[in-house]
């Protein structure tokens, strides 16, 4: 296994969840593989305490390699725009102006605030300080007016701090003709891929359809998004962290094109955010010559302005949609008042009876039995019982009748066996005494032979004396003795040997 590891490379793109979860496979894998077998690179835009933590559990004497800037690219153009509230006198003239523009006069009082000081004051309404409007109106004005008149073909995403603001959002610029689309946490994962689909879907020239410019999403969309159409990024919300930010305008300005990132800043509540985006943007990109370091390029950061007649035209166009936009949402709360009610009265939880199994005729409980239903149940189960008992325990007797049957004819088969390979060794021992026998019969035939030359060479030696001494005695010989019939002392050498053995 670990001679097929040879390289891991782990992307750091969600690192909250790499470094919290221990049971991921990445974790898994960086503690089961071997050091020596290992090569681990990790990726990541924003290289915070947390990820330097990790880096060094994991790497051995790591090389810390910088491609433009160490979080935000060098292409990317960071543009701000300073969102001011407006005074009392100029809400009072857009409430003058308001007065003027309705038909008899009347004024159409929106806020739950200005009703209230109206049955204060009187029926005149007259006298009170103009209730300044809620910044995020004032950014929506802001927003439209940047979308409308500068942004209106641009693929972007528009950053929000909250769902309710991104749903707002979308049904604003449907209203205002600009196709927009939202993915937040209350959706379901398919309107979530449908969204996704329309953003990213190219024009057809055959087919006319509404291209869709707009993303507006909160957070959720903030990493994991690969789209190289997407050439600006709006932040409507600047983020509380920094590293949200980098993630946000890491959307666009991707492997090395261009791109643009616009937010909206308040300074009330943006002050802290700013301060750490123009640090990062800045002081993070001088060069460092004492320690060799090539001089990186700097994330450009510029102000915004938004002319006043830009401003007031979208406020208009803002208050001629305001109605159709209040109205769809108050008929997306009604459907989900009547979904919630629906629910309730169809709902069978045991502890919690609905609305109709309290209220309404309930059907008759053809589940209950009588007691004679219950016997002759009982009595058809028991039958059914013994049926499958007694059918079972006849396959049982089958199978152990099959089993002694294969144990029978194993045995048979092994003595069988044995008694050949018995014949078999009986027939080898036959053949080698045969063979001992065989030899055991040539060796005595050269006995006897051995035995019946010395006997013939003996006869001839006493024929060859009696002929002699014959011999002998017709010339007048004396007959031959050997050593003149003296016994002799001197022993041969084989009689020595004989002895010495």
């Amino acid at each position: 296994m670990y001679d097929q590891v040879r390289e891991v490379v782990v992307k750091v793109q969600e690192q909250k969840e790499i470094i919290q979860t221990d049971g991921s496979p990445q974790h898994h894998v960086s503690r089961g593989t071997p050091h020596y077998f290992l090569q681990m690179c990790m990726f990541s835009a924003t290289m915070t305490d947390d990820v330097d933590k990790f880096a060094s559990e994991f790497l051995v004497n790591p090389v810390n390699i910088d491609i433009g800037h160490v979080a935000l690219q060098a292409n990317l153009r960071q543009q701000f725009v300073r969102v001011v509230m407006p005074t009392e006198e100029e809400v009072q003239q857009q409430q003058k102006e308001a007065e003027e523009a309705q038909e008899g006069g009347k004024k159409r009082i929106r806020s739950k605030r200005l009703r209230e000081e109206k049955k204060l004051e009187g029926s005149d309404g007259k006298g009170g300080a103009a209730v300044l409007p809620h910044i995020s109106i004032v950014k929506t004005q802001y927003l439209v007016a940047l979308c409308e008149t500068y942004f209106a073909q641009t693929k972007t995403i528009i950053f929000c701090k909250y769902k309710s603001t991104a749903h707002r959002l979308c049904l604003l610029f449907n209203q205002l003709a600009l196709p927009a689309v939202e993915i937040q946490g209350n959706q379901t994962q398919e309107e979530r891929f449908t969204a996704m689909a329309r953003f990213t879907a190219a024009p057809d020239p055959l087919v006319q359809t509404t291209t869709v410019n707009f993303l507006i999403t909160t957070d959720v969309a903030a990493r994991g998004l690969d789209i190289s159409a997407i050439k600006l990024v709006i932040n409507f919300d600047l983020p509380a962290t920094l590293t949200t930010y980098i993630h946000r305008v890491g959307r666009t300005a991707r492997i090395g094109s261009s791109g643009l990132a616009v937010s909206l800043v308040y300074e009330a509540e943006d002050a802290a955010i700013m301060r750490k985006i123009v640090l990062i943007s800045g002081t993070m990109n001088t060069p460092v010559e004492e320690e060799g370091r090539a001089p990186q390029h700097m994330a450009s950061v510029k102000r915004r302005d938004v002319p006043p007649e830009v401003l007031q035209r979208a406020r208009e166009r803002i208050e001629g949609v305001f109605n159709n936009v209040r109205a769809l949402l108050a008929a997306e709360e009604m459907e989900e008042k009547i979904a919630k009610a629906e629910k309730r009265f169809l709902r069978s939880d045991k502890t919690d009876r609905s609305f109709a199994e309290t209220y309404m005729a309930q059907p008759r409980k053809e589940w209950i039995l009588s007691k004679t239903e219950k016997r002759k149940r009982e009595e058809e189960a028991r039958q059914q019982y013994e049926k499958e008992s007694e059918i079972t325990l006849n396959r049982f007797q089958n199978e152990l009748s099959a089993l002694d049957k294969e144990e029978q004819q194993f045995l048979a088969k092994q003595k069988v066996q044995k008694q050949v390979e018995r014949r078999k060794r009986e027939k080898v021992k036959e053949v080698v005494k045969e063979k001992q026998r065989e030899l055991r019969k040539k060796a005595e035939k050269k006995i006897n032979a051995g035995v019946v030359k010395k006997l013939k060479k003996k006869k001839l030696r006493e024929a060859s004396k009696e002929k002699r001494a014959a011999s002998r005695a017709a010339n007048g010989k004396k007959a031959y003795v050997h050593g003149d019939g003296k016994k002799r002392n001197k022993k041969s050498r084989h009689s020595k040997k004989a002895k010495r053995h």
